[in-house]
C-alpha cells in the first residue's frame, strides 16, 4: 500500500433510469434535524427519474418543491461518502452517558464494562466523522475509568481520543483533576514507533488511520484503520500495534443497498421492493417521510399521481391520488399544489403502490372515425321508393310494348341455299 490515501473508482456507477410509460419521483422529507425544529421545519429532498423529458416530471417536482417548502431536489445516486446512522450514534450516545453515570457513582468496574462494550460497537460507525467522534469521546472516557483502575491500557486509549479528536479540550470545568493530569500524562507520553501493514480488497480503496491518510510508522498502542470505496460497505477496525509491529486485512462488501437507492424507484417495482427502497432511503438521508409522485399522461391531458409515505415503525402510505391539471399553461404549478393538498388529508394506513399503479400506462389516442357516409343513402325508405320506380319503369314498358302494331319477322331455311 502507498503512502498515501488509495483512491479509485467506485463499482457503482449512476445509473441512468429509463421509463416506457411513466416519470416517477420521491420526494424525501428529512427527519434529522436539529433539536427543538419539528419534523413540519425539516427540509424536503425531491429524487427524480425521469422519462426522457416526453412527460417533464422535473417541472412537477420543482413545483412540488416550492409548494412543500425548504425543499431540495436531488437525483439519485450513490453516496459520496460514507452515511451516519442516526439512531446508531443515538444508541451510542446513551451508552456513553450510562457508563459515565456508573463511573460517577464510584461503580467503576461496572463503568468499564459498559464503555468497553460500547467502544467495540462504535468502531463499525467511525467511518464518518460523526462516529469518529463518539468513539474518540468513548474512549477518552474509558481511557480515564482505566487510569482509575489502575489499568497499563489507559494510555493507549487516551492517546486514541487525542488522536481522533485533536481540538477535543479537557478542562476543570468538565473533569475533575486527576482525570485532567491523566490526560496530559498520556498526552506527553512518547510511544515508540512500529510498522502496521494494511491489505485491502479491493486495493483500490481509500485506506485512513485514526481518520487520516497513512505516512509510514505509527505509534504503539491503539489506531482506528478504515477501508471505504464508493458501492461498498464500509469497513473499520481497531489494530492494536505492538513493537513488533502489526498486519491489518480489511475486505469491505459490496454494499448493496446504496445500488438499491443508486437504481431509484421504477415502474413495475412490486410493494415490498418499494417499500425496502423508501426505508433504505430512510436510513442513508435521514429522513422519516417520503411522497412518491409520478406523471402520466391520459386523453385529456397531463396527470399527477402520488403516495405521501412515512417510514417508522413500518413503511405505510396513503391511497394513490390523482390529480389533473385543468389550464394547460398551468400544469406543473397546479399538479403540484394540487396533490399537496390532497395527500396532506388522506389517512396512511397502505403499502406503497404507485409503480405499479395500472393509471402509469399512458392512455392509447382515440382512433378516428371513419369519413362520413350519405346517411340518406342507407334509409330503407329511399331504396324502397327506387325499387317501386323501377318497377313502375318496367310495367309501363311492357303495357307498350303490347299496343305497338306487328311486326314483319321474315325466317331463312338455310336449307333453301
Amino acid at each position: 500500500m502507498g503512502s498515501g490515501a488509495a483512491r479509485g473508482q467506485g463499482i457503482v456507477a449512476h445509473v441512468a433510469v429509463r421509463i416506457r410509460t411513466a416519470a416517477l419521483a420521491l420526494a424525501a422529507i428529512a427527519a434529522t434535524v436539529a433539536p427543538g425544529v419539528s419534523l413540519a421545519d425539516a427540509p424536503i429532498g425531491v429524487v427524480v427519474v425521469d422519462d426522457d423529458g416526453r412527460v417533464a416530471p422535473d417541472a412537477a417536482a420543482r413545483r412540488l418543491v416550492g409548494v412543500v417548502g425548504d425543499a431540495e431536489l436531488v437525483r439519485p445516486q450513490p453516496p459520496a461518502a460514507p452515511v451516519d446512522d442516526p439512531a446508531a450514534l443515538a444508541a451510542l450516545d446513551d451508552e456513553l452517558a450510562r457508563g459515565w453515570r456508573r463511573y460517577l457513582a464510584a461503580e467503576v468496574e461496572a463503568a468499564r464494562e459498559v464503555l468497553s462494550a460500547a467502544l467495540r460497537g462504535a468502531v463499525a460507525h467511525a467511518v464518518t466523522p460523526a462516529g469518529r467522534a463518539r468513539l474518540a469521546e468513548l474512549a477518552l472516557r474509558l481511557g480515564v475509568v482505566l487510569a482509575h483502575l489502575g489499568d497499563g491500557d489507559a494510555t493507549a486509549h487516551l492517546r486514541l481520543a487525542l488522536r481522533l479528536a485533536p481540538a477535543r479540550t479537557i478542562g476543570l470545568d468538565e473533569f475533575s483533576p486527576d482525570v485532567v493530569a491523566a490526560v496530559d500524562a498520556a498526552r506527553a507520553a512518547a510511544p515508540p514507533r512500529a510498522s502496521l501493514s494494511i491489505a485491502v480488497t479491493p486495493a483500490d480503496a481509500t485506506v485512513e488511520i485514526d481518520g487520516a491518510a497513512p505516512t509510514g510508522e505509527v505509534e504503539v498502542g491503539l489506531h482506528l484503520v478504515t477501508a471505504t470505496a464508493p458501492g461498498l460497505v464500509p469497513e473499520a477496525t481497531l489494530a492494536r500495534v505492538e513493537t513488533s509491529g502489526a498486519a491489518v486485512e480489511l475486505t469491505p462488501a459490496v454494499d448493496r443497498e446504496a445500488q438499491r437507492v443508486a437504481r431509484g424507484l421504477r415502474q413495475g417495482d412490486p410493494s415490498v421492493a418499494t417499500a425496502e427502497l423508501l426505508a433504505a432511503i430512510g436510513r442513508r438521508r435521514g429522513v422519516a417521510e417520503v411522497v412518491v409522485v409520478a406523471t402520466s399522461q391520459r386523453r385529456r391531458g397531463p396527470v399527477l399521481l402520488g403516495q405521501r409515505c412515512q417510514l417508522a415503525p413500518a413503511v405505510r402510505c396513503t391511497d394513490v391520488v390523482e390529480v389533473a391539471a385543468a389550464m394547460p399553461d398551468a400544469v406543473a404549478a397546479q399538479l403540484a399544489a394540487e396533490l399537496w393538498r390532497e395527500l396532506r388529508e388522506r389517512p396512511i394506513r397502505a403499502l406503497p403502490s404507485l409503480a405499479t399503479d395500472p393509471r402509469l400506462a399512458p392512455e392509447a389516442p382515440v382512433p378516428p372515425r371513419p369519413p362520413a357516409r350519405c346517411a340518406a343513402c342507407r334509409s330503407p325508405w329511399l331504396w324502397g321508393g327506387v325499387g317501386a320506380a323501377l318497377l313502375a319503369g318496367v310495367v309501363a314498358a311492357l303495357v307498350f310494348d303490347g299496343d305497338a302494331p306487328p311486326r314483319g319477322d321474315v325466317e331463312i331455311d338455310p336449307g333453301e341455299f
